[in-house]
């Protein structure tokens, strides 16, 4: 950035000097038709001019390359920086925005803040450079004529103070209408199978054309803006050129002003003219940029997961009264407490609803704990760095999400990278090997975006073959084998509770056959813990709500 100034500062002497240089030269062009000074131009003119038209060349080539390659690592940056935040956001703020409007601002808003550190900053300064300079230097030169020239580009800031208001509130209502474009685009490419399975293509179709009107609206009135500002300088510009030639003219005439400093005075002019003239676009730049800083702002704001102290989970869990409520909604665990010995298989089930999920994810720091509520190995979860607690829990959630990426690179995601022969043992435990080694290329088979390309129990169980690459202290699976068949899952399951031999498992599931396995079952309803213990003393329970879904269950079964 400072030797782009540095250039720049170079670029204004050189075209400082030119118009200098030809104004000596006009003066002994006159001295000649007049027979004062011998004919031909003197050599230093000649070369003064050369070396300096070459200099301003080398030199606006060397500003360009500093200020703009700055501007684009400066944004570079800043995109790092914005992407390592929204990912440190907390699920309940992440949840409020939408992914379209999030890659607007990633893509489009610091593109904007990128021209205005190039042009906005830097060209801003060079403009407030050539006034001062030219106004001193239009001064030096005729001071009378320079107070007839300057009252109508003088004008030019109070335009400015009109017109920036109305163009900021513009730029900003155009890009939330970008962003919004963005999110319907996002969204409805996302849930393409949605469209098409209920014909929803032309509702879609009259949302896009609404949401491109209200954006080609918007941009119509920035252009409007922007463009009333070039006529009306260009304008001043002309008037103020035309002052020149009317005072200064005759001043010629009567020998009052020589014709060189007249050309000075006119090159000068036009100079400071053009400055005025790039100002207006650099005042819609900065506004551009101005209103993408504050969009950008708005998500630098928002609170991240907070660090906190690092993590042992070998001696277990203690819940305590715990309560809890989404932001704006009911209560959905009332006064649950219980405990999880370490290495123990505690199974969770209980109807849709029962918050089951919502535990599970206070236990992983998806969700924020209240203060003094859930506790690992004595220590209070709501102080515990999330991420260090995340990497000491293999979790499974239900929605099984897998990335544009080959097998092997889903797969191996917790570990970053991981043995062949590591990533196909997971394979065999999450029993989809066989159906792995008959894809395409195998694991190097580049699945879908979120795995379209793949069933809904191919994509579970490839999510369960990701969970167990880490060698985690817990495991924790939230209803996540809900697409397979019982003799799957089953079969899954035994796999999974072998794997995580000596280590404490925790399995939400409507399934009672993969309760059965576990050394304590949690029945939930309604929020409350309503039963604990073991599969065995809970079926004898026979008024019990464990009970009931089992013969439920067997009735489904039956039939």
């Amino acid at each position: 950035m400072l030797w782009g100034m540095v250039f720049m500062a170079l670029t204004n002497l050189c075209q400082f000097v030119i118009p200098w240089f030809w104004g000596e030269a006009t003066t002994h062009v006159e001295a000649v038709l007049k027979n004062e000074a011998e004919g031909g131009l003197p050599w230093k003119l000649v070369i003064g001019v050369a070396v300096f038209a070459v200099g301003l060349l080398g030199a606006r080539f060397g500003w360009r390359w500093f200020l703009i390659g700055s501007a684009r690592r400066i944004a570079a940056e800043l995109r790092a920086d914005y992407a390592a935040h929204v990912q440190s956001l907390t699920l309940p703020e992440y949840a409020q925005l939408q992914t379209g409007d999030l890659m607007s601002r990633a893509t489009s808003d610091i593109t904007a803040i990128q021209r205005m550190v190039a042009f906005g900053f830097g060209v801003g300064l060079d403009i407030l450079l050539h006034g001062v300079v030219l106004v001193s230097l239009l001064a030096w030169i005729d001071f009378e004529l320079m107070l007839w020239c300057l009252p109508p580009i003088a004008l030019t800031p109070l335009i400015y103070l009109l017109v920036n208001p109305r163009l900021r509130l513009a730029s900003t209502r155009l890009q939330e209408a970008s962003a919004t474009l963005a999110a319907l685009a996002q969204e409805t490419f996302a849930g393409i199978h949605v469209v098409k399975s209920f014909a929803n293509e032309d509702v879609r179709d009259d949302r896009f054309l609404e949401a491109s009107g209200s954006y080609a609206e918007r941009g119509v009135a920035v252009s409007r803006l922007n463009a009333s500002l070039g006529p009306v300088i260009r304008l001043l510009m002309g008037v103020s050129l035309f002052v020149t030639l009317y005072v200064g003219g005759p001043r010629l005439v009567a020998g009052t002003i020589e014709s060189g400093d007249l050309f000075k005075f006119f090159s000068y002019l036009t100079l400071l003219s053009w400055a005025f003239y790039a100002s207006a676009i650099v005042a819609a730049i900065f506004q551009q940029g101005l209103s993408a800083l504050t969009r950008l702002r708005e998500i630098f704001a928002l609170p991240i997961e907070p660090d906190g102290e690092d993590v042992t989970i070998s001696k277990g869990l203690e819940v305590r009264a715990l309560d809890f409520a989404y932001s704006g909604s009911d209560p959905v665990l009332h006064d649950v407490s219980f405990t999880v010995q370490s290495g123990e298989v505690v199974g969770l089930i209980g109807p849709v609803g029962a918050g089951k999920s919502t535990l599970l994810s206070l236990l992983v720091r998806l969700e924020e704990p209240p203060v003094g509520t859930m506790f690992f190995d004595g220590v209070d979860l709501a102080t515990l760095d999330p991420r260090a607690l995340r990497r000491r829990i293999a979790f499974i959630p239900q929605e099984s999400f897998l990335f544009s990426d080959t097998v092997t690179a889903n797969v191996s995601l917790p570990v970053l990278s991981a043995d062949e022969k590591v990533v196909l043992d997971r394979l065999r435990l999450s029993r989809i090997a066989d159906e792995v080694d008959s894809l395409p290329l195998g694991l190097n088979t580049i699945l879908g975006e979120r795995g379209t390309s793949l069933s809904g129990g191919q994509k579970q169980r490839l999510t369960v073959a990701r969970a167990l690459m880490p060698q985690s202290d817990w495991l924790i699976v939230d209803d996540a084998l809900s697409a397979l068949d019982a003799t799957t899952a089953s079969a899954l399951v035994d796999n999974l509770f072998d794997h995580a031999a000596g280590r404490t498992v925790m399995i939400a599931s409507h399934r009672l056959s993969l309760m059965r396995r576990c050394d304590r079952v949690l029945v939930f309803d309604e929020g409350r813990l309503v039963q604990m213990g073991t599969p065995a003393e809970l079926a004898r329970d026979s008024e019990g709500l464990y009970a009931r879904l089992a013969r439920l269950q067997s009735l489904e079964l039956d039939s």
